[in-house]
């Protein structure tokens, strides 16, 4: 068989997972959690915030059933890792992201950026 080998980097698109965040154990925090966490980041702006509907997350996500996102977005939250606001009617919710003690464990070199937005 020919195999043909490719070097990955910078060659794909995609999110990037934290390492504070992956390495939490299932009973801590679920891959779909995971991988909801990272695609948020994805959206977030230089004001820290995104707007992503929960059909957007699902679509880009692979996942066929909008109420696994739902279930990830309410594990973030009761972990304390985002908070979400509705900003009105049929508009989707402003996501923030959470300082978290999480952050700073094992390597304690996390970088707690201070901004002036609100958050």
């Amino acid at each position: 068989m020919n195999e043909q080998y490719i070097n990955p980097y910078k060659l794909f698109k995609g999110i990037f997972i934290p390492n504070f965040i992956k390495s939490r154990t299932p009973e801590e925090l679920s891959s779909t959690a995971k991988l909801v966490y990272a695609e948020l980041c994805k959206f977030s702006g230089e004001n820290g915030k995104c707007y992503p509907s929960q059909e957007t997350l699902a679509s880009e996500l692979g996942f066929k059933d909008v109420r696994q996102i739902r279930r990830a977005i309410k594990e973030l939250k009761e972990n304390c890792l985002i908070e979400n606001k509705q900003r009105g009617w049929n508009q989707t919710s402003t996501y923030m992201f959470l300082d978290h003690k999480w952050m700073y464990e094992k390597t304690g070199s996390f970088r707690k950026v201070n901004n002036n937005n609100g958050l």
